[in-house]
């Protein structure tokens, strides 16, 4: 029985350490200079609207953190510039998870409601 507990413990502690159970970094449409979408079926782009940065924020938030052993080709792109000049790049829509790249980092976050704005912005028409 002490084992037992002793492995839960160790599971947890590595699953906290590694981000597996901890959400995406939040964001607040305050910090966001810009947002615009791409679809790469028919190479649409576009400036996201107040409503849109709603929505992607709201979705964005709501994503948990996922090990970055997963991989695909996605079909359509987030761009999100900060008041700070920093950017953030989130490709999905085909996929149930989604790949981020901010400061220099990669990881995989999964939600929803991110997946179902990509998938959108991948249809675009």
């Amino acid at each position: 029985m002490r084992k037992l507990i002793v492995i839960t413990l160790v599971l947890l502690v590595v699953a906290v350490l590694t981000g597996g159970c901890a959400a995406a970094p939040r964001l607040t449409a305050d910090d966001i200079k810009q947002v615009r979408f791409s679809s790469f079926f028919d190479g649409r782009e576009w400036t996201a609207t107040g409503e849109e940065v709603g929505r992607f924020v709201e979705a964005y938030n709501e994503a948990k953190r996922l090990s970055n052993n997963n991989g695909t080709t996605a079909p359509a792109r987030i761009d999100v510039t900060f008041k700070t000049g920093e950017v953030l790049q989130i490709w999905g829509g085909g996929q149930r998870f989604q790949t981020v790249e901010w400061d220099g980092e990669q990881s995989n976050i999964e939600g929803e409601k991110l997946h179902v704005l990509l998938a959108e912005i991948a249809q675009a028409k």
